[in-house]
This record gives C-alpha cells, sequence and structure tokens, in this order.
C-alpha cells in the first residue's frame, strides 16, 4: 500500500480552499491576493513538511523554515489589510516584513543552529500583534462587508491563537532535539500540522470572502476632507456625543436604509456619515451594546422579516434584498436575532411553508 503522509491530505484540503476563494472573489478587492498568497504557502508549506517528516527528504528543510517564517507575517498582513482601504498601496508598510524569512534565510546558509530561535520569537510577535489586532473586537475589520464582519473576526482569533500555538509547537520541537534526539519530532510536526494548518487555513477562506469589493464613492460620499482616524477630536468623546452619533446612525438605516447596500463596511459607513470610523463603533458599543455589523444586520434581519411576512418572494431573494449576500451570514444572524430559521419564521406566519 501507498504510504501518504497527513501533511499531504492536508495540503489537498488546503488547495480545495484556495480555488475556492479565487472562484468565489476573483481577486476582488486586490487585497485579496494576500489570503491567497496566505493559502498557497500554507499548502506549500504542509507539502514540505510531508517531504521532511513523511518521506525523510533531508533537502526540504530549508524551505521549511523559510515558509515557516513567510506565514506569520503573510497572517498579519492579511488581517491587517481588512482594517484599512487599499492596503497594498502602503508598500514601505509591507516590505519590512520580508525580514524575518531574510534572517531565516541567512542562518540556513551561515548559523543553521539560530533558526529554532528565530521562529519562535516571529510567530510569537506575529500572534500577539494579531491577537491586538483581535483585542479592538469586529468593528476594528473596517474593510470587511458588515454581513460577514463576525465571521471574519472568528477567522482573526482563530489566526492569532494558531499562530501563538506554532511558537509553542517550535518550543516543543526544540526541546525534544535537545533532550530527546528529536526522536518525537516527526509525530508533534505532523500533528501540529493537522491542528494547525487546517484551522489558519479556514480562517483565511473565510477572512478573503468577507472583504467588500471596491466601488467608486456615492455621491453623497466625500471625496475631500473625509474622517481620519486619530483625529484630536476623536480622544474624548461624551455620552451625550455617543448618543448623537447613535441617532445619526439610526436615521441612516431607517430613513436611507443603507443597510441595504451588500458592501457596506465600516469606512463605509464613516464616509456617507461623516464621522470617523472609530467613533461610530464606540457609539454603537456604549448606546445599543454590540458591534456595527451586529446593529446593522438587525435591520437587515427586520427587512427580511417584513418581507418573510407580507411576500411571497423567494427566501434566497429575500436575502439580497435585505442586504446580505451570502446564504450562510443570512441565515446565521436570522437566527441569532429570530431564534428561528427563514422559513420557520414564514411558515408560523403564513400557515404553510414556502419554497426557498
Amino acid at each position: 500500500m501507498i504510504f501518504i503522509p497527513l501533511p499531504f491530505v492536508v495540503t489537498l484540503v488546503i488547495l480545495i480552499l484556495l480555488v475556492r476563494v479565487v472562484q468565489q472573489t476573483r481577486l476582488q478587492p486586490p487585497e485579496t491576493i494576500l489570503f491567497v498568497l496566505l493559502l498557497a504557502g500554507f499548502a506549500l508549506q504542509s507539502m514540505v513538511l510531508g517531504l521532511r517528516w513523511g518521506y525523510g527528504v533531508t533537502q526540504a528543510l530549508p524551505y521549511q523554515a523559510t515558509l515557516a517564517a513567510i506565514i506569520p507575517a503573510l497572517s498579519w498582513l492579511s488581517f491587517k489589510s481588512l482594517t484599512v482601504e487599499n492596503f497594498l498601496r502602503q508598500r514601505r508598510a509591507i516590505w519590512p516584513h520580508l525580514l524575518p524569512a531574510l534572517i531565516v534565510v541567512g542562518e540556513v546558509m551561515v548559523w543553521p543552529d539560530l533558526i529554532g530561535g528565530t521562529l519562535i520569537l516571529t510567530f510569537l510577535g506575529y500572534g500577539l500583534a494579531l491577537a491586538r489586532i483581535a483585542w479592538r473586537g469586529p468593528d476594528a475589520l473596517l474593510s470587511t462587508r458588515l454581513d460577514g464582519a463576525l465571521l471574519s473576526y472568528r477567522s482573526l482569533q482563530v489566526t492569532a491563537i494558531m499562530v501563538l500555538a506554532s511558537a509553542l509547537t517550535d518550543m516543543a520541537i526544540s526541546l525534544d532535539a535537545v533532550y530527546g534526539r528529536g526522536s518525537h519530532a516527526a509525530t508533534v510536526v505532523a500533528i501540529a500540522n493537522a491542528l494547525a494548518l487546517l484551522p489558519l487555513g479556514w480562517a483565511a477562506s473565510v477572512a478573503s470572502s468577507g472583504q467588500a469589493a471596491f466601488t467608486e464613492l456615492a455621491d453623497d460620499e466625500p471625496e475631500e476632507g473625509e474622517p481620519e482616524e486619530g483625529d484630536a477630536q476623536d480622544t474624548l468623546v461624551s455620552n451625550e456625543e455617543h448618543s448623537s452619533v447613535a441617532r445619526l446612525v439610526e436615521t441612516a438605516m431607517r430613513e436611507k436604509k443603507l443597510y441595504k447596500e451588500a458592501e457596506l463596511n465600516l469606512t463605509r459607513l464613516s464616509r456617507r456619515l461623516r464621522v470617523p470610523a472609530r467613533r461610530i463603533s464606540e457609539a454603537i458599543n456604549r448606546v445599543h451594546g454590540k458591534s456595527v455589523s451586529q446593529y446593522v444586520n438587525e435591520f437587515r434581519v427586520g427587512e427580511a422579516c417584513r418581507l418573510l411576512e407580507n411576500s411571497d418572494m423567494l427566501i434566497s431573494q429575500i436575502m439580497f434584498e435585505s442586504g446580505f449576500q451570502t446564504k450562510s451570514n443570512f441565515n446565521r444572524e436570522f437566527l441569532r436575532v429570530t431564534r428561528q430559521s427563514p422559513r420557520q419564521f414564514r411558515a408560523e406566519r403564513s400557515g404553510a411553508p414556502h419554497s426557498s
């Protein structure tokens, strides 16, 4: 029987996720390319691990170490791109993150014994940086569509945990090399690969699908003088100001029905209202005790309920009409708000089930 190492199975699964992401996003917005590269990195690393630990190909070691240094940096860059618009234009902020990989390449050629320590520090540093973004909550993902912001946020949390766990894995491998002569390294790597790369691949595929596609500014969106994060006036905000901003958001939802815009994200909402995104987030959190995505999605669910009760539209049509783009996000948010599925909601109020 042909022996197929577990990392090769993981590679196949990640490649399937990669193809799915490319088909769904078609690399729009451009920042999606970061998640595509990240998934490709996961797949390549898993394949290299399979060659090294499955078939004993020691020539794969330098590539394994270099990829291990690239992955945490690329993970951070990918999720960082969700916190700002047009991230790829900030090239000066991107190139420095090649440094860990360059250091490892140098160590491979000059001083291989330092590689383990460098990788541990790299995983710890980027894991903590990802955790810092996650600490700010779902509203930190300014460029993520509001219908899928919570799922993208969960993906960010998973990635932060897995990157930090990878540092612990490298520590375990280093200790095994010192005290166990590497006798358990293959087992540790195979298990860690399955436990880390698969969740990381899932997280990357989910987060990439949540990015809002780029569109030109609408007529009522300011092109100049847009509110910027970090304005001095954005530091101290009273409860009265929070209430005022919350009322402004509510008016935009009820009167302008901004929630119907499928590509709506926090950045675009900030432009429409001419209020800094951070202030909108703080106001909704303080006044309503929820994230902006939860707040907006509740308006969408309310619209969906109205259409389910008062029209014969298909549920799939209602999903798009109320501002959702994917069935999974629609069903999840509908269940969160109403404790029912859309089909159950319609059946209870009409007395008979409708087609979806």
